[in-house]
Formats: C-alpha cells, sequence, structure tokens
C-alpha cells in the first residue's frame, strides 16, 4: 500500500549513507558528492549529525570565493608596477 498516510519514515529512508567529517574539504566533499550521485552529504563527528551539506552550499561558497579572488586580482592590477 503507497497510501502517504500509512507509510512510515523507515520505510523510505536511505540507509547506505555516505557522509563526510567537519575536516572535509569542499573538494572532497564535491568529489564525493559527484561519485555518488548526492546532493547532501550528513556531516558525523563522533557519530553525531553536525549537519547537512548541500551541493548548493558548495557552489554558494565557491562562488563567493570567486568574486573575492576577481577583486583582490582586480585591485592588484590597480597597483603602481603591477604587470602580468
Amino acid at each position: 500500500d503507497r497510501d502517504p498516510g500509512k507509510i512510515l519514515i523507515y520505510q523510505i529512508i536511505s540507509t547506505n549513507l555516505v557522509t563526510a567529517t567537519p575536516e572535509t574539504s569542499i573538494e572532497a566533499a564535491s568529489k564525493i558528492m559527484t561519485e555518488h550521485g548526492v546532493r547532501r552529504l550528513p556531516v558525523i563527528k563522533d557519530g553525531e549529525l553536525l549537519g547537512i551539506v548541500t551541493a548548493s552550499d558548495i557552489a554558494r561558497h565557491l562562488s563567493e570565493a570567486t568574486r573575492n579572488l576577481e577583486a583582490l586580482l582586480s585591485s592588484l592590477r590597480r597597483e603602481p608596477g603591477y604587470s602580468y
């Protein structure tokens, strides 16, 4: 019976979880997510769920890091004596 009112969570959860630790780099987390075809990665420490990092979280961080790098390079280019 597929009645949503009768289906219990344990019947539909993913049990073969791929996880990360707080020390996992963004690059490694991105690779894990890509290799396993997941968009969310639970972050576990000492058996406790600390949070979940999403593909959107990573994309947002990388986008911000790229903007910061572009701003730094732009400011360096304005420095006297700067050459490529």
